[in-house]
């Protein structure tokens, strides 16, 4: 279970865990059919790994059948590294597949194209009026069709360490130019500044900083290589070389990057509010109240993470579509998202959530807001897990000097060409 304290909301745990009780308790979504219309039994495959997912999952599901006494669910839950492969084979041969999936909104597009998921937009699985926010609502279509609704979202923020930034005279800094600005005064604390692995994650916010994007679909266009991409790559870069930035092209490890953190040795890192839990315990993070939270700073242009997420989906060969329609539409409502977030610290996708009371109380929920409705997600492609590991070697050989941000980016998207043939590369608009 996630709970996290920032410099300006610090909370104690006997406040969270009152808030965890008050959550249990929480009313149920208002039914959203006449209960008489419904029946049969559905199955559920679920892919949360939180502690008390199990538990919270139930709990959604027992509202939903006080609401729809007529029908009957099943939740199976599923380790996500092996929920992908399950889900396509029983789709594939039509055998045991459940009516109502989880699943990570970079599997949404692959199954969409495949036909494996019902189209919603049209039915009651789809509000007329919908306050997803705009930055996840590209997750859940394809091909012009909406195929899913999005469940949580979770993207990198600038994590820091309050006494560090504190004791050095830093303030939290808004922009990469600000990062760079307290590398002498951290030093001089004996602290390195700013620690980011040498992946994708340490990439994209800064592509996506200086309005840069990887593709376009709706284009056809590889900008990977145009030229806000190629500032982006090269600010990362320039960080790195000016020791504003760690050193992590030979290991590239998010685990090295936050046992630098827990250790004290870096003041600021980007990480997931999903990292917290594992950042807590080290001799310079005591407690959740000494890592403090702020958007990822933002470029030349803006401030947006790389987003990723979960969704809930209806098997197209369902035999029960009007029922599964209906669970997912209970359980990707505003108020079924705020009891997740309140019990397991999921980030909702939906505006009203975040107005729940309870909700609204997280300091660590209220600080990743901001990330949730900025963030950028990868582009809705059937094989759109092939866009990163190529971003993840050409980060790697420019901060090795092995090549120029421009060369490495070319390569990437030649690298891309390979894959979507019917794309050009192109430059941004």
């Amino acid at each position: 279970m996630r709970r996290g304290g920032i410099r300006w909301a610090a909370v104690t745990s006997v406040a969270v865990g009152a808030a965890l009780l008050a959550a249990c308790t929480q009313p149920a979504p208002a039914p959203t059919a006449s209960a008489g219309q419904l029946g049969g039994s559905l199955v559920w495959w679920d892919i949360s790994t939180q502690t008390g997912a199990r538990a919270a999952m139930t709990s959604l599901v027992e509202g939903f059948e006080q609401t729809h006494p007529g029908v009957s669910v099943s939740v199976v839950t599923i380790p996500p590294a092996d929920a992908r492969g399950r889900f396509d084979t029983a789709a594939q041969t039509t055998s045991g597949a459940p009516d109502v999936v989880t699943l990570d909104s970079s599997w949404v597009a692959d199954f969409a194209s495949r036909g494996y998921l019902a189209r919603l937009d049209l039915t009651p699985a789809v509000d007329p009026v919908d306050d997803q926010f705009p930055s996840v609502a590209p997750t859940a279509s394809y091909d012009g069709k909406v195929v899913a609704l999005p469940r949580s979202a979770d993207g990198p923020a600038l994590l820091y360490n309050v006494d560090l930034l504190r004791r050095a005279g830093v303030a939290t800094p808004r922009t990469w130019a600000d990062v760079s600005a307290a590398r002498l005064k951290l030093t001089a604390s004996g602290v390195q500044t700013f620690y980011a692995p040498a992946d994708s994650s340490g990439l994209l916010p800064w592509i996506y900083g200086e309005g840069g994007a990887l593709v376009d679909p709706n284009a056809k266009t590889i900008l990977v290589s145009a030229p806000p991409a190629v500032a982006g790559l090269a600010l990362r870069v320039a960080l790195a070389a000016t020791g504003v930035a760690v050193d992590d092209s030979s290991i590239g490890s998010v685990d090295a990057m936050r046992s630098a953190f827990r250790q004290g040795r870096v003041a600021m890192i980007l990480d997931q509010s999903s990292a917290l839990p594992s950042l807590v315990g080290g001799p310079a993070t005591p407690s959740l109240a000494s890592i403090g939270i702020a958007p990822v700073p933002a470029g030349s242009v803006t401030s947006s993470s790389p987003l990723s997420g979960t969704a809930y989906a209806v098997y197209a060969g369902s035999h029960n579509l009007p029922a599964a329609y209906q669970l997912v539409h209970y359980l990707d409502s505003a108020v079924s998202q705020a009891a997740l977030a309140a019990r397991l610290g999921l980030l909702p996708t939906r505006s009203a959530a975040y107005a729940d009371p309870l909700v609204a109380a997280d300091p660590v929920i209220a600080a990743f807001e901001q990330v949730v409705r900025t963030g950028t997600p990868l582009p809705q492609l059937a094989a759109s897990s092939t866009l990163l590991p190529p971003l993840d070697d050409a980060l790697r050989r420019a901060l090795v000097g092995d090549g120029s941000p421009q060369k490495n980016l070319d390569t990437v998207a030649a690298s891309y060409n390979r894959i979507w043939t019917d794309f050009t590369i192109g430059s941004a608009p």
